[in-house]
């Protein structure tokens, strides 16, 4: 039978929750320590021999203290069920999958002053060279740099910050977010992209960006593309700037079909695991908010070669073509995030024309098919 402690540490446990929802995390943080205390309470009154009982109490103390942030409190724990042989496998391993969380945030706090919230995206990566647990360097790399820069565009928009042509962001939106990797699916790569903000929130009014207005907006933006709703997105991301920078910097790590099949973004915290799958369809809906043709529609008006050098201020490209050099001039400002990671791949410049002693362009993607 349950005993007072335990249901007392319930109720301070939902209350948390509650307060989490509020966006109130210092109580939260206060309610959980106490919601700890009856339960370590609850669980030294338990007989030894109440194994399955005492399991399930171990790891509910252990996940407290660390929602409370006692760091200590929660790794002195942890070792000691570890050293209890009455535990089962089954316990033992979320345990140590625990103290790796616990480890994690309290090395985030010390080097950085900041912690991490509920909020974020998973990413799946399937098919063509991934493996199980394993991905190409290059591809890996490409892939984290593109959502990066995403996550940074939507942080700016959201914060109305003026658009940012050069450069990087500013550094309370780079110490946002974190990247881990993840234990593998089957066939697949998994790569978590967790929000951070300030460990000592009590301190300041609010967080510079609001963890889950990013990660929804973020989440929102890329969805409707995925499905065409170009009204929605146009919606999502009010200004033209930033719609059009986001959305080449989600094509650039559409996947290309066979270095990788697709990817999955999978939200986490406020977005309760909704998911949503990127392929190399999704290219075309992007075109299409670009106001872009086909490719095959207008082979005419398109170059393909390897980027090999470019000049952000003077808006040229250097691309090899068929073993020749080949100089162009972009109608629009180049942007180094979108740009940047195409250096030494195969690109297709869009809507080439001449304009007096140079050939102009209007875009400017890789080049996949």
């Amino acid at each position: 039978m349950l005993s007072e402690s335990h249901r007392m540490a319930e109720k301070f446990a939902a209350s948390a929750s509650i307060a989490i929802r509020a966006g109130n995390r210092a109580k939260a943080v206060k309610l959980y320590r106490r919601a700890a205390t009856k339960e370590w309470g609850a669980f030294n009154e338990l007989p030894v021999h109440a194994v399955h009982t005492r399991s399930a109490l171990a790891t509910s103390v252990a996940s407290l203290w660390y929602k409370a942030r006692c760091w200590q409190a929660a790794e002195k724990c942890i070792y000691r069920f570890l050293g209890d042989d009455a535990f089962g496998n089954t316990t033992k391993t979320g345990l140590k999958e625990l103290l790796e969380a616990v480890l994690d945030e309290q090395a985030l706090e010390k080097e950085s002053g900041r912690s991490y919230t509920d909020e974020g995206l998973e990413l799946r990566l399937r098919g063509g060279k991934i493996g199980y647990g394993t991905a190409p360097l290059d591809a890996l790399l490409h892939v984290y740099d593109g959502v990066r820069s995403l996550f940074y565009r939507a942080a700016e928009y959201i914060k109305h910050v003026q658009f940012r042509t050069k450069g990087l962001p500013s550094s309370a939106i780079r110490e946002a977010m974190q990247a881990r990797t993840a234990q593998p699916l089957p066939g697949s790569y998994r790569l978590l992209v967790r929000l951070t903000e300030p460990a000592q929130l009590e301190m300041f009014e609010k967080p510079f960006v609001p963890p889950a207005d990013l990660s929804r907006t973020l989440f929102a933006f890329v969805e409707n593309v995925a499905w065409g709703n170009e009204s929605a997105v146009n919606r999502i991301i009010t200004n033209d700037q930033y719609r059009k920078t986001m959305l080449k910097l989600l094509r650039n790590i559409t996947p290309d079909g066979k270095q990788m099949r697709e990817v999955e973004f999978v939200g986490l915290g406020s977005l309760n695991r909704s998911a949503v799958l990127i392929t190399n369809d999704t290219r075309y809906s992007i075109r299409r908010s670009l106001g872009e043709e086909p490719a095959d529609t207008a082979a005419s008006e398109n170059v393909i070669g390897v980027l090999r050098a470019l000049d952000l201020d003077r808006r040229f490209v250097d691309l090899t073509v068929n073993d020749s050099k080949k100089r162009l001039y972009a109608n629009e400002v180049l942007l180094d995030d979108v740009v940047g990671p195409m250096v030494n791949q195969r690109v297709r410049l869009i809507g080439i024309h001449r304009q007096r002693t140079h050939d102009l362009f209007d875009d400017i993607e890789l080049a996949t098919e």
